[in-house]
């Protein structure tokens, strides 16, 4: 059945097994473990040949709201930083890699991810990252 499971707008389908596959049509998944010294990967889908922004933040929204011909705000916007800039290639993804400093008492840091995609003009869904050791 269809349902909006990560709140970016478009419907997910949920199967009778409850397997789960996403509409990739505006979508942003973490590639991997976000870990101290390492590089940490995400993965945006969008329109090919269109820009995104990726924003983080220290905290998720709380309460997550409703940003009237855009989307779902899942970030804290206080605590939000523009991290990225990059345009959809032709298969509509945008890989990105941010290095995860090698500063130890980054451990158990909370991260929240969320790309905007000014073109459709709308947002991705949220993604959550605890960043571990080495």
């Amino acid at each position: 059945f269809p349902v909006d499971l990560d709140r970016d707008g478009d419907l997910d389908a949920v199967g009778a097994n409850g397997g789960v596959s996403y509409n990739l049509g505006r979508h942003l998944v973490r590639e991997g473990h976000f870990r101290v010294g390492r590089p940490a990967g995400l993965r945006v889908y969008g329109p090919p040949g269109t820009p995104c922004v990726l924003f983080a933040a220290s905290a998720p929204a709380n309460p997550p709201f409703a940003l009237p011909g855009i989307g779902w705000i899942g970030i804290d916007p206080a605590s939000a930083t523009a991290l990225f800039v990059d345009v959809f290639g032709p298969d509509g993804t945008a890989a990105i890699t941010v290095s995860v400093p090698a500063i130890p008492s980054l451990v158990g840091l909370s991260i929240w991810c969320q790309a905007a995609l000014p073109a459709m003009p709308s947002v991705t869904g949220t993604v959550a990252a605890i960043v571990g050791s080495f």
